[in-house]
């Protein structure tokens, strides 16, 4: 006996906005409050300098979403970046500040976030301090994420060159 389920795009939606829901109300009660603001240093970190390539280039803002491209929700197993979580990036020398969400204020993965992130961040040698601030305003909203991200979750296609390729979770 052989089953066929199509699942049409609004009923993924409903699903992960379903899912959202549910862990906002059932997930872990981690404080992830709106403005809460987490800071490192390299030094309190105890993380090596390396001098000589610190001060080569100013630290850009592509450079840190660079970093921040490899940082990979856990339950999507997509990027944080194109999942739209990452708000705003100041550089003021080598410290960083970063305001991003998560997709539900209840996020059971936020601790794996704020560490990935500052791991991310201190990959890059010119990088003397992190500030990370987690706000809720505005809530994360399916259409911050890149076309491409919606397309992986929705399980369609999409362009890529020569074609078409299907892409599916």
């Amino acid at each position: 006996m052989q089953f066929k389920v199509s699942i049409d795009r609004e009923s993924v939606l409903a699903f992960i906005i379903g899912l959202g829901i549910l862990v906002w109300v059932f997930g872990s009660v981690q404080d992830e409050s709106p403005g809460k603001t987490y800071s490192w240093t390299r030094d309190t970190l105890s993380i090596p300098k390396n001098e000589e390539d610190a001060w080569r280039s100013p630290i850009t803002s592509e450079a840190v979403l660079a970093s921040l491209s490899g940082v990979r929700d856990p339950e999507l197993s997509l990027s944080i970046v194109d999942l739209g979580l990452v708000y705003d990036i100041d550089i003021i020398g080598g410290a960083v500040e970063v305001t991003m969400t998560f997709t539900t204020p209840k996020c059971p993965m936020a601790a794996t976030l704020i560490e990935d992130v500052r791991n991310a961040l201190f990959t890059d040698p010119r990088v003397s301090s992190v500030e990370l601030t987690i706000t809720f305003d505005p809530p994360w909203r399916v259409d911050m994420m890149t076309a491409e991200a919606r397309s992986r979750i929705m399980g369609v296609s999409v362009g890529v060159e020569g074609g078409q390729e299907e892409v599916n979770l």
